[in-house]
């Protein structure tokens, strides 16, 4: 008896391996990404009404082709997204205006509304947020997250947790409307 069921448990764990490696190559791999830090930069434009912040960033993906969607979220939205980000006062608390736009670049090409990052071709990122704030104060920006999609199959969309964060947040400048 003891050797039927020591078949039995061979042939499970043959038919699991099998089972995952068909669905891997029917249905892709969940991509594993690398994000290295570049620079991070804070300016104000528009008579000091406005702060500008740029945080660059190199993404490599380690096991498949990926697709990086080509927009930005503010927090830890529920959505899709190739980059979210936290503009931040510096009493803590989180701002996000009508006035404040987010914009994604890289140096990847991009098809379809995603940037396509080859299996270990790093590509350089660049999310730009410009904040008018409606409250004069000191304001910084930091990349939370780098979302990304196996590029095959458009499936198993993961978000990476950049560190350390001090790596991936500008510094503070004060921005404000002139009166």
């Amino acid at each position: 008896m003891k050797k039927l069921y020591a078949y039995l448990g061979v042939v499970a764990i043959l038919f699991l391996a099998f089972t995952a490696h068909a669905f891997t190559q029917r249905f892709g791999t969940t991509p594993s990404l690398e994000v290295t830090p570049n620079s991070t930069e804070a300016q104000v434009i528009h008579s000091g009404n406005t702060g500008l912040f740029e945080i660059e960033y190199e993404v490599t993906s380690l096991k498949t082709s990926a697709g990086v969607p080509n927009n930005v979220l503010f927090g830890n939205a529920s959505s899709t997204a190739g980059a979210y980000v936290l503009l931040e006062s510096s009493t803590g608390t989180t701002t996000i205006a009508t006035s404040t736009v987010a914009f994604l670049d890289s140096s990847a090409e991009e098809q379809k509304g995603v940037f396509v990052i080859e299996e270990g071709v790093p590509e350089t990122f660049t999310v730009t947020i410009e904040h008018t704030p409606s409250q004069a104060g000191f304001y910084r920006a930091r990349l939370l997250q780098v979302g990304a999609l196996d590029k095959e199959n458009e499936a198993f969309f993961v978000r990476e947790k950049v560190t350390p964060a001090s790596a991936f947040t500008t510094a503070y400048i004060f921005v404000g409307p002139s009166f």
